[in-house]
């Protein structure tokens, strides 16, 4: 009697937990929303027929202790398979939500510059002297930095207004001007520049004015993603740390996904393409200017993606932004990827990072700094920044590889 009793309770007990399981299960994949639109209500319906079947199979049967060990072992089994299902489903909606976080804001610096040599010490010492300034070109980020100066000074100095970056750059060098001021954002280019590329050492920041800029980017959301194509860029800025701070846009790859022919198309654009430029919502740029596509990163991620529609004639769904870090973190996070590196692609170091492992013909596993070192590989090739595009794009094939693995 007491066997039985024992039975029973075990029996209840694994039967609620069987409906529980089952229900968090459903709950979660409604709420995802992982399963096309045609099967979720059948899908979700199997999963309570299941319970109810073995629940009535346990109660017709009470009397039968075969049956009732048999709908018991069932009801433990599925317990077990529902708790691992709703645990990686928990898993899975944590990822995506981190990783689809939206920021609302974009981080900017501006500098007040001078020469490393120079006499000005103190944002006050800047009284008399004369401040290069671009006239055209980051408008809005410069009269932050000023009315932040401002605000930390009275001191009154002469405004030169100067057409280029490079400019501005050469007329510090020269003495034309004591100082100049300058987004963060353009020190990458400046020092790509022949004969710039020490402007970091030659170089000090006097005063550093910091703010954020709105950064909405609304999805043009397809109705049904199961059934209609859409285009997604990815975008990919050249910095560390957070992934809301304005640079250029060294990786615009447009993805390009069909579910009804379960097909990807990946486009990537060169960095150093040369278009007309769509401001975005940006307010310190020159609309239809003609510029590299890598500098629309500066001016938000909406000024990339309004500019690669206009030159390839698209609508784009959705953006992904990415840096440095994002793609390290993202590789380590799953473990590592692997990669199939092409006869003659070989690498003995990476020009990115010298300290790390390159690659070899056949098979690598690459961690989060190899994998990224490896995207940014293109000295190593002749075939130079085409090569570096396709490494971008085996990496992104390896993490969703890995990504959509039973791991």
């Amino acid at each position: 009697m007491r066997v039985f009793k024992s039975f029973a309770f075990w029996n209840q007990l694994f039967s609620l937990l069987m409906i529980v399981t089952a229900g968090i299960l459903g709950w979660q994949l409604y709420t995802l929303d992982v399963l096309p639109g045609n099967i979720q209500i059948p899908v979700l319906t199997c999963l309570g027929l299941v319970c109810l079947i073995v629940i009535l199979v346990k109660f017709e049967f009470s009397l039968s202790p075969k049956i009732m060990v048999g709908a018991f072992a069932v009801s433990v089994i599925l317990t077990a398979v529902f708790g691992t299902g709703s645990y990686y489903l928990y898993r899975t909606s944590g990822t995506l939500s981190a990783i689809t976080a939206v920021k609302k804001t974009s981080n900017n610096k501006v500098s007040l510059i001078v020469p490393v040599d120079s006499s000005i010490e103190t944002p006050e010492d800047i009284a008399g002297k004369r401040v290069g300034v671009l006239k055209n070109i980051d408008k809005g980020g410069t009269e932050q930095a000023l009315t932040q100066l401002e605000k930390r000074t009275d001191a009154q100095y002469e405004l030169v207004e100067l057409d280029s970056v490079p400019q501005e750059v050469l007329s510090l060098y020269t003495g034309e001007v004591d100082a100049i001021v300058l987004n963060e954002a353009y020190r990458t280019n400046v020092m790509e520049l022949e004969g710039y590329e020490d402007f970091s050492d030659r170089t000090r920041v006097l005063f550093q004015a910091s703010f954020k800029t709105d950064a909405t980017n609304e999805a043009l959301a397809v109705s049904d993603v199961t059934t209609r194509p859409y285009n997604i860029l990815i975008s990919g800025n050249d910095t560390y740390g957070d992934v809301g701070e304005l640079s250029r846009s060294d990786v615009n790859m447009i993805v390009t996904i069909n579910p009804v022919t379960s097909t990807v198309l990946l486009t990537s654009i060169p960095r150093d393409s040369y278009v007309p430029v769509d401001c975005g919502d940006a307010y310190a740029c020159a609309q239809g200017q003609l510029d590299k596509i890598t500098h629309t990163g500066i001016n938000g991620i909406t000024s990339t993606k309004q500019t690669l529609e206009q030159l390839l004639d698209i609508d784009i769904n959705y953006t992904f932004r990415v840096n440095f870090s994002s793609v390290t973190n993202i590789v380590d996070s799953l473990g590592g990827i692997d990669i199939e590196v092409p006869e003659g692609q070989a690498v003995e170091t990476f020009y990115a990072d010298s300290t790390l492992e390159g690659v070899t013909e056949g098979r690598n596993h690459l961690d989060g700094e190899r994998a990224l070192a490896f995207a940014r590989e293109r000295y190593a090739y002749i075939d130079g920044d085409n090569q570096r595009v396709r490494n971008q794009q085996m990496v992104l094939k390896a993490i969703f590889d890995k990504a959509t693995s039973p791991e």
